[in-house]
């Protein structure tokens, strides 16, 4: 869904620079998303490393 509408805003040439914004709004949460489940996962492996 998401690289749809990347894609979308991507292939218009100038006219709408909201589409391209609102890409580049959802393509940096997605990335702070996947960083935080980045985050989490570490966190458990590491927890349960020590807890070995």
């Amino acid at each position: 869904m998401l690289v749809v509408k990347a894609k979308v805003a991507a292939n218009q040439p100038m006219g709408s620079m909201l589409l391209r914004v609102q890409a580049i709004f959802v393509i940096l949460e997605g990335a702070i998303i996947a960083r935080s489940l980045f985050t989490i996962f570490t966190a458990l492996h590491l927890l349960r490393a020590i807890s070995r």
